[in-house]
């Protein structure tokens, strides 16, 4: 049986689109917890230092900055993840990287559909459809983004995550 055929590919692409489009939130997240983190880990020196008599609320503040803190962890690793399957997407080959083009301007640098037509213009162009300065059109970008959506749930480490399989 061939590998491609079991694959869902609808549910595939929609599963990749969903976790490319948290990557702004993700992003928005990290950063805020890691603000709250360290605006509470701030320790004043100088002030008098008590055994380690901790009270219940201290306690609870501990608890919960380590809360945030494996919080923020696991967001950075997912958003570690992300950027690491693009750069990995890269160095397959020299379409492949233009793949990873499509999706770093589109899902990363949140780049509207217009601006990536333009941009991604020339690097999809081929030696028979010259461009002059027009943009690919939304059918050749939607067509190329669900390809390369494909390819980065493929390389992408949790692939479980993301790739779904017809049911038989």
């Amino acid at each position: 049986m061939n590998y491609h055929t079991s694959i869902d590919f609808d549910a595939t692409k929609n599963n990749t689109n969903k976790l490319l489009n948290e990557y702004r939130r993700l992003n928005i997240d990290r950063h805020k917890l890691k603000l709250v983190s360290n605006l509470s880990a701030i320790q004043y020196d100088g002030m008098p230092k008590s055994q380690s008599n901790r009270n219940s609320t201290e306690e609870a503040l501990i608890n919960d900055l380590n809360d945030i803190e494996e919080e923020r962890k696991s967001i950075e690793f997912k958003i570690a993840l992300i950027d690491k399957t693009l750069v990995e997407m890269t160095r397959i080959d020299e379409y492949t990287a233009k793949l990873a083009k499509l999706l770093t301007l589109r899902y990363i640098d949140r780049f509207s559909v217009t601006k990536c037509c333009f941009e991604l213009s020339e690097a999809f162009n081929s030696a028979m459809e010259p461009m002059n300065g027009l943009p690919m059109s939304r059918n050749k970008f939607y067509d190329k983004r669900d390809e390369a959506l494909l390819i980065f749930a493929e390389v992408y480490p949790k692939k479980s995550d993301l790739i779904e399989y017809q049911k038989q």
